[in-house]
C-alpha cells in the first residue's frame, strides 16, 4: 500500500536525520468498537495501515480533516 511506504520513508528520513529516538504513539480517545487497537506506535503505524482497512479511514479523515 502506497500510504504504508510513504510512512516508512517519512520514518527513515527522521532516523538517517539522527534525531534522538523516542516512542510517540498515535492514541484514539473513541468509545466506538474498532477493528485496530486504541494505541498504535508509530513504528507500526505502516502494518496497521496494511493490515486494517478500519485504521486507514480513521488516518485519512484525520490527515484530511474529515469529520465522521
Amino acid at each position: 500500500m502506497a500510504a504504508a511506504e510513504a510512512f516508512q520513508r517519512y520514518q527513515e528520513a527522521k532516523k538517517a536525520e539522527g534525531r534522538p529516538s523516542s516512542k510517540p504513539t498515535l492514541v484514539n480517545l473513541s468509545t466506538r468498537a474498532k477493528t485496530y487497537p486504541n494505541a498504535v506506535p508509530l513504528d507500526e503505524i505502516p502494518k496497521q495501515l496494511e493490515e486494517n482497512p478500519e485504521f486507514f479511514e480513521l488516518m485519512k479523515r484525520i490527515v484530511t480533516k474529515e469529520k465522521s
